[in-house]
């Protein structure tokens, strides 16, 4: 069996099990309604929703699919996270002038830092202060790669780009990341760890089955988002997606109980 199946199992078994000790514990009084219980499992129905295991569910009067096509059809706008860094068009090779600029960047809660392809002007000791600075600080997350045009070229989970950067022969990978940046080496940067090409990119109309179903195929827990312009607009997050899916459908559910 599947461990998707048997995680799914055990969740329904906790849910059963919490509803049937509040009900004796009280003595009866805490009355288990239908809808409680499908409130309850909403969160395992839906992760076998999303993974084609079922394709409908019904308990009593309430039916689930219709809930979740209405909701999962709804476009990903109001959740894409909007990333909070800068261009790091200053990183030229006045490492002391780059290191001054830290504090500030922490201050600001600085996520992202982008880079531009062909730039010519990073250097690989800036480019480390910054990385380890801010990942000290447990601030990076993402590492931002645009065209010579500013359109979206990828993007690096940063903790998977940092940790091969740190690994042995440190100095040696940072010029060779410097290298790639400058010279606008795409091949070299697509081989590094932690990688999301634009191709990957969501479309900023994209909805949210859509953009389950690609991180799904990817294995990915989140995906970058991009504007009609190609530009990088945000990300979009698994966990954030799943959310207000349950939250969108149980307020249906819950109309819909309440009306009958």
């Amino acid at each position: 069996m599947e461990l998707i199946l048997i995680f799914s199992l055990l969740a329904f078994a906790a849910v059963i099990g919490l509803l049937v000790w509040l009900r004796t514990s009280t003595d009866n009084k805490f009355e288990i309604k239908n809808s409680d219980i499908i409130l309850a499992l909403l969160p395992v129905v839906l992760i076998l929703f999303l993974s084609g295991k079922i394709e409908s569910f019904e308990f009593g009067d309430l039916k689930v699919k219709a809930a979740f096509e209405q909701a999962s059809s709804k476009e990903i706008n109001s959740q894409v996270n909007l990333l909070k860094g800068i261009p790091v068009s200053e990183l030229e090779t006045d490492t002391k002038e780059s290191v001054g600029k830290i504090p500030q960047l922490i201050r600001n809660k600085t996520e992202s830092l982008e880079f531009r392809l062909g730039h010519g002007g990073y250097y690989w000791s800036a480019i480390r202060d910054y990385f380890v600075a801010l990942r000290s600080h447990s601030l990076l997350k993402y590492v931002i790669v645009n065209d010579s045009d500013g359109t979206f070229f990828g993007m690096y989970e940063a903790s998977l780009l940092v940790n091969y950067l740190e690994a042995e022969n440190s100095d040696t990978r940072y010029v060779e990341f410097e290298k790639f940046l400058n010279q606008s080496d795409r091949e070299g940067l697509l081989e590094l760890p932690g990688f999301i090409s634009a191709d990957r990119a969501l479309s900023n109309d994209a909805n949210r089955s859509n953009a389950l179903t690609e991180m799904e195929s990817y294995n990915l827990n989140f995906l970058p988002v991009v504007n009609d312009a190609k530009q990088l607009q945000g990300i979009v997050e698994r966990s954030r997606l799943t959310a207000s899916l349950i939250l969108d459908v149980t307020k249906q559910l819950s109309s819909t109980q309440a009306s009958n």
